[in-house]
């Protein structure tokens, strides 16, 4: 994209928001996609999955907002309470 040295004709890109969503779910120990909260009394840990497995994809795992050190897989067993999201990159 470029725009021209004069004064008659601009530029410009607009993107949709969401609109790169690839649709990564997070799967509980079943499979099944999990509610956007969960509640765990027992401290029990709880395995959760990135719903997309593409070869050669990266995953980082978060706890409330900070990369979790070595938890790079398509899944990962939470230990103690937080807010847990991942970031998939899916490679072009």
């Amino acid at each position: 994209m470029a725009d021209y040295q004069d004064s008659l004709y601009d530029s410009g890109v607009f993107l949709e928001a969401g609109s790169f969503d690839i649709g990564v779910q997070i799967l509980g120990a079943g499979g099944v996609q999990l509610p956007a909260s969960i509640n765990v009394c027992d401290n029990t840990p709880q395995t959760f999955t990135a719903s997309t497995q593409v070869a050669n994809a990266t995953y980082v795992w978060y706890l409330n907002n900070g990369v979790i050190p070595g938890a790079t897989s398509a899944s990962y067993t939470a230990t103690q309470p937080g807010v847990y999201k991942v970031e998939v990159t899916i490679p072009v």
